[in-house]
């Protein structure tokens, strides 16, 4: 966060980029449809399925920081899926 400004969980840097962070200190993790097809790989900590129906996923890891203990991750897709 050296040379930038935090504001509501995002960091911009001088040239006008920036990371989003969650509540806890961690960054937001981004999967995006680059291929058009209307799904994402699921990340390796998600068992559900491999793919996930949105072009775009984000998700937290949640207080403990750790992706692989999955019941505190926050996501923005149904995690019912």
């Amino acid at each position: 966060m050296e040379n930038g400004r935090f504001r509501s969980g995002i960091t911009f840097d001088r040239h006008g980029g920036g990371e989003l962070w969650d509540p806890w200190g961690n960054h937001y993790r981004v999967i995006m449809d680059t291929d058009g097809d209307g799904r994402v790989k699921a990340p390796e900590w998600f068992t559900k399925s491999e793919f996930i129906p949105q072009s775009v996923i984000v998700w937290s890891p949640g207080r403990d920081g750790d992706d692989a203990t999955a019941e505190d991750n926050v996501v923005s897709w149904p995690f019912d899926d």
